[in-house]
Protein backbone atom coordinates (compact mmCIF):
# COMPACT_ATOMS: atom_id res chain seq x y z
CA UNK A 1 0.00 0.00 0.00
CA UNK A 2 1.58 3.84 -1.04
CA UNK A 3 2.17 5.85 1.55
CA UNK A 4 -0.19 8.70 2.80
CA UNK A 5 1.77 12.31 1.39
CA UNK A 6 2.94 14.52 4.01
CA UNK A 7 0.30 17.61 3.85
CA UNK A 8 3.31 20.22 3.31
CA UNK A 9 4.56 18.27 0.47
CA UNK A 10 1.58 17.38 -1.11
CA UNK A 11 0.30 21.66 -0.67
CA UNK A 12 3.77 22.39 -1.87
CA UNK A 13 3.38 20.34 -4.97
CA UNK A 14 0.28 21.60 -5.92
CA UNK A 15 1.42 25.13 -5.61
CA UNK A 16 4.27 24.20 -7.82
CA UNK A 17 1.65 23.01 -10.23
CA UNK A 18 -0.87 25.51 -9.96
CA UNK A 19 1.99 28.05 -10.70
CA UNK A 20 3.10 26.41 -13.76
CA UNK A 21 -0.77 26.11 -15.02
CA UNK A 22 -1.25 29.92 -14.69
CA UNK A 23 1.54 30.15 -16.98
CA UNK A 24 -0.20 27.66 -19.73
CA UNK A 25 3.50 25.76 -19.22
CA UNK A 26 4.21 22.27 -18.50
CA UNK A 27 6.87 21.11 -16.03
CA UNK A 28 8.88 17.61 -16.79
CA UNK A 29 9.10 15.09 -14.19
CA UNK A 30 12.90 16.13 -13.41
CA UNK A 31 11.88 19.70 -13.10
CA UNK A 32 9.15 19.16 -10.69
CA UNK A 33 11.25 17.35 -8.29
CA UNK A 34 13.97 19.72 -8.39
CA UNK A 35 11.38 22.18 -7.12
CA UNK A 36 10.26 20.27 -4.00
CA UNK A 37 11.73 21.25 -1.29
CA UNK A 38 9.92 19.45 1.45
CA UNK A 39 11.37 16.32 0.52
CA UNK A 40 13.17 14.39 -2.33
CA UNK A 41 11.42 12.14 -4.76
CA UNK A 42 12.89 10.66 -7.89
CA UNK A 43 11.69 11.97 -11.02
CA UNK A 44 9.71 8.23 -11.86
CA UNK A 45 8.98 6.57 -8.35
CA UNK A 46 5.85 5.52 -7.33
CA UNK A 47 5.75 7.62 -4.48
CA UNK A 48 6.09 10.87 -6.63
CA UNK A 49 2.95 8.64 -9.03
CA UNK A 50 1.18 8.33 -5.85
CA UNK A 51 1.14 12.25 -4.86
CA UNK A 52 0.39 13.41 -8.48
CA UNK A 53 -2.65 10.99 -8.22
CA UNK A 54 -3.97 12.29 -4.78
CA UNK A 55 -3.52 15.90 -6.33
CA UNK A 56 -5.75 15.41 -9.30
CA UNK A 57 -8.46 13.14 -8.06
CA UNK A 58 -8.64 16.56 -5.12
CA UNK A 59 -8.54 19.18 -7.84
CA UNK A 60 -10.64 16.65 -10.50
CA UNK A 61 -13.68 16.40 -7.65
CA UNK A 62 -13.76 20.40 -7.06
CA UNK A 63 -14.26 20.73 -10.86
CA UNK A 64 -10.17 22.28 -11.49
CA UNK A 65 -9.18 18.86 -13.75
CA UNK A 66 -7.05 16.78 -13.21
CA UNK A 67 -4.07 19.35 -12.07
CA UNK A 68 -0.92 16.53 -12.90
CA UNK A 69 -1.86 16.79 -16.61
CA UNK A 70 0.85 19.89 -16.28
CA UNK A 71 3.65 17.01 -15.09
CA UNK A 72 5.28 15.46 -18.47
CA UNK A 73 8.09 13.67 -19.18
CA UNK A 74 11.18 14.85 -20.77
CA UNK A 75 11.62 14.43 -24.79
CA UNK A 76 10.14 11.44 -26.57
CA UNK A 77 6.47 12.86 -26.70
CA UNK A 78 6.23 15.05 -24.12
CA UNK A 79 3.27 13.70 -22.79
CA UNK A 80 2.54 12.35 -19.05
CA UNK A 81 3.87 8.96 -18.03
CA UNK A 82 2.06 5.66 -18.18
CA UNK A 83 0.95 6.23 -14.77
CA UNK A 84 -0.85 9.17 -15.70
CA UNK A 85 -3.49 6.96 -18.00
CA UNK A 86 -3.32 3.79 -15.28
CA UNK A 87 -5.76 5.60 -12.68
CA UNK A 88 -8.01 6.84 -14.66
CA UNK A 89 -10.24 4.37 -14.38
CA UNK A 90 -11.15 3.30 -17.28
CA UNK A 91 -8.49 1.82 -19.95
CA UNK A 92 -7.22 4.67 -22.27
CA UNK A 93 -5.89 3.29 -25.76
CA UNK A 94 -2.78 4.19 -26.71
CA UNK A 95 -4.18 5.82 -29.81
CA UNK A 96 -6.28 7.67 -27.44
CA UNK A 97 -3.91 8.99 -25.03
CA UNK A 98 -2.93 12.18 -26.52
CA UNK A 99 -6.30 13.75 -27.45
CA UNK A 100 -7.13 12.95 -23.57
CA UNK A 101 -4.61 14.34 -21.96
CA UNK A 102 -5.06 17.38 -24.13
CA UNK A 103 -8.38 17.68 -23.50
CA UNK A 104 -7.17 17.32 -19.29
CA UNK A 105 -4.53 19.63 -19.99
CA UNK A 106 -7.21 22.06 -21.62
CA UNK A 107 -9.35 22.09 -19.15
CA UNK A 108 -6.64 23.16 -16.49
CA UNK A 109 -5.71 25.85 -18.51
CA UNK A 110 -9.28 27.33 -18.98
CA UNK A 111 -9.26 26.95 -14.77
CA UNK A 112 -6.34 28.09 -14.40
CA UNK A 113 -5.61 30.51 -16.59
CA UNK A 114 -9.08 32.08 -18.40
CA UNK A 115 -8.63 34.10 -21.37
CA UNK A 116 -10.27 37.55 -21.60
CA UNK A 117 -11.80 38.29 -24.58
CA UNK A 118 -12.16 41.85 -25.59
CA UNK A 119 -15.49 43.03 -26.96
CA UNK A 120 -13.83 42.70 -30.52
CA UNK A 121 -13.02 39.18 -30.11
CA UNK A 122 -15.00 36.29 -31.18
CA UNK A 123 -16.31 34.19 -28.46
CA UNK A 124 -14.93 30.80 -30.22
CA UNK A 125 -12.71 29.28 -29.31
CA UNK A 126 -8.74 29.17 -30.64
CA UNK A 127 -5.90 27.40 -30.48
CA UNK A 128 -2.47 28.24 -29.49
CA UNK A 129 0.49 25.43 -30.11
CA UNK A 130 1.72 23.84 -26.66
CA UNK A 131 5.59 24.96 -26.62
CA UNK A 132 7.93 22.05 -27.84
CA UNK A 133 5.16 19.73 -29.53
CA UNK A 134 3.27 20.82 -32.32
CA UNK A 135 0.15 19.74 -30.78
CA UNK A 136 -2.82 22.36 -30.23
CA UNK A 137 -4.71 23.24 -27.55
CA UNK A 138 -7.98 24.69 -27.44
CA UNK A 139 -7.95 27.94 -25.27
CA UNK A 140 -10.74 30.32 -24.74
Amino acid sequence: MAKKPNVDTESEVRNILIEVAKKRKRITYMELTSRIRSRNFIPNSQDLRDLLTTISVKEESMGRGLLSAVVVQMGKDGMPGKGYFKWLGEPVPKKDRRKRWLNDLTKVFYHWAPRVHSSTCSPALSTRTIPSTSQRVFIH
